[in-house]
């Protein structure tokens, strides 16, 4: 066991290993949930999530104990769902939006430059390695509700490097606000790895002399992160490296964005630190599936090779069993004694109930697309509503799983490219302006506005077609419209002096072609 705290950092080093416990406290209540849907959805991943045993050195061998492959496939594909919905690599899924306290004149003035700061942010992001990292945590971590993603400054002259956290390593606990306050990584590691696990950290030389001389021996290092709500203006973290029990490194991180360690929940409770994620909804039915299963295979085999009876004392003793092609012996009269034990069962129940299981499944894997079950096939309008319909119930347990990772994410980024001087703080007058990530999926809503205004053209521009070309600026709705719909990047608009320009040129063209029209000598042909 380590020794107890001690050293510059004595009292940290106290503060940091109750804060540790608490956590552990808070996984303990869900361990046992979590390692059985590891079983299902994962089994060669590591089955102990606890950091205070060191992880395994050997695959876990109960796989053959499984038998359905279900909790793979929908794991894995709730994994790309996560992904497809709220982090899609080929288009941008976060931007900033003006602050409540924000003033819409000052936010005119700057939304140019944020615009241009959310394509850098993504630039950012597409040059790490935060998708391929973000394929090995989803599945199936993203199943299970909570997901972790430690984002960082790579070397020198590098990108941004992202790597995902499993549960075995991360330790977290609730705040006062029923947020995720408190976060760990524990890795257990030897004393030779500590110079690549931590380059910017000065070693006490009592550690470093085991470096240098015992690189074999094992030891615990854990990266801490709380939130210090003494200063209530600004977002504050303290931050500790420790290795065993002893704070060697501390540091207080400021601003939005500065906690390296993200951390989100899919179907969050207040009062828990876990996410309550489709694997762990649907444990019950997988269990009786599996069981299920394992019942109708033995029904099977039974049906396949049936028990069956003969008179021992008359023929040949086939207690063995008989093997196909071979002829036996059979004293004539006893021929009708040979006969099965028992009538199989039709499984015909048992199939329909396992595919009602399955159904079930996927309908809490949000992955109940719509299935043509009967002969007619829906049509183009019912297969959409149904889509829309399954996708809008991943919307609430998703709503703090985009806030916590993908903002949180979004957030990170942000701070690294403003430390790194890619980007700058958006400011007026010297005051740093409010900004708050959207999601792009909430503009469903500006499609709805989109909708109710082509109602409207259609509905007044029929009725009143002379006064709705007097009244509607053109030019403006336009822009609008283009803003509306995420255009405004696609879309490229004339200057004044183009405007001017073109409208001269029709003019002089319609003009032409005004004697023409009424008999008079036509336009010069051009030379």
């Amino acid at each position: 066991m380590a020794a107890p705290a001690s050293g510059p950092y004595k009292e940290l080093s106290e503060e940091a290993c109750e804060r540790l416990e608490d956590c552990r406290r808070q996984k303990s209540m869900w361990r046992a949930d979590l390692e059985e849907a590891y079983f299902f959805s994962a089994p060669p991943r590591a089955r102990d999530i606890s950091s205070s045993n060191a992880p395994a050195t050997t695959k876990p061998d109960d796989q053959a104990e499984l038998q359905t492959s279900l909790g793979f496939e929908c794991s894995e594909d709730f994994g790309s769902l996560i992904c497809d919905t709220f982090m899609p690599q080929t288009q941008p899924w976060a931007a900033r939006a003006k602050g409540a306290l924000v003033d819409d004149d000052v936010w005119e003035e700057v939304k140019d430059s944020v615009a241009a700061g959310d394509a850098a942010i993504f630039d950012g992001i597409s040059a790490s390695n935060f998708y391929p990292e973000l394929a090995k945590g989803v599945n199936p971590d993203a199943a299970t509700g909570t997901l972790a993603m430690w984002i960082d400054t790579g070397r020198p002259g590098q990108p941004i490097f992202c790597q995902s956290v499993p549960l075995r390593e991360l330790e977290i606990n609730v705040g006062p606000t029923g947020d995720i306050d408190d976060r760990f990584v524990v890795r257990h590691t030897c004393f030779g790895k500590l110079p690549a696990l931590l380059p910017d950290v000065t070693l006490p030389s009592k550690i470093a002399k085991k470096v240098a001389e015992k690189k074999r021996d094992k030891c615990v290092v854990r990266w801490g992160y709380w939130r210090d709500w003494s200063e209530r203006g600004d977002e504050v973290w303290q931050h500790v490296v420790m290795i065993d029990k002893e704070v060697v490194h501390s540091a207080v991180l400021r601003g939005e964005g500065s906690c390296p360690l993200v951390v989100g929940r899919f179907g969050a409770f207040a009062e828990w630190a876990f996410g309550w994620g489709p694997i762990l909804r649907a444990l019950p039915d997988l269990r009786q599936l599996d069981e299920q299963r394992a019942l109708f295979i033995d029904s099977l085999d039974g049906m396949i090779r049936p028990p069956m009876g003969y008179p021992d004392d008359q023929m040949a003793n086939l207690e063995g069993g008989v093997e196909a092609g071979m002829f036996y012996p059979v004293r004539p009269g006893t021929e009708g004694a040979i006969k099965p034990l028992y009538e199989q069962p039709k499984p015909d129940a048992a199939l329909f109930e396992e595919a009602n299981l399955e159904r079930r499944i996927k309908r809490l894997f949000y992955q109940d697309f719509p299935e043509q079950r009967g002969d007619t096939p829906p049509t183009a309008t019912q297969w959409a509503e149904e889509v829309k319909r399954a996708l809008r119930r991943i919307g609430t347990p998703g709503l703090v799983f985009w806030r916590e990772f993908c903002g949180g994410t979004f957030l990170r980024f942000q701070y690294l490219l403003q430390a790194a001087g890619k980007i700058e703080a958006v400011k007026v007058n010297g005051a740093a302006v409010s900004l708050t990530p959207i999601n792009p999926a909430q503009r469903e809503q500006d499609a709805l506005e989109v909708a109710a205004f082509n109602q409207f053209t259609a509905t007044a521009g029929a009725a009143f077609p002379e006064e709705f070309k007097l009244r509607v600026d053109g030019a403006q709705t336009m822009k609008n419209l283009s803003d509306k719909l995420g255009a405004g990047k696609i879309v490229a608009w004339r200057s004044e002096d183009d405007i001017k320009a073109a409208a001269a040129q029709i003019a002089q063209l319609q003009g032409g072609q005004a004697p023409a029209a009424q008999g008079g000598a036509p336009m010069p042909a051009a030379a």
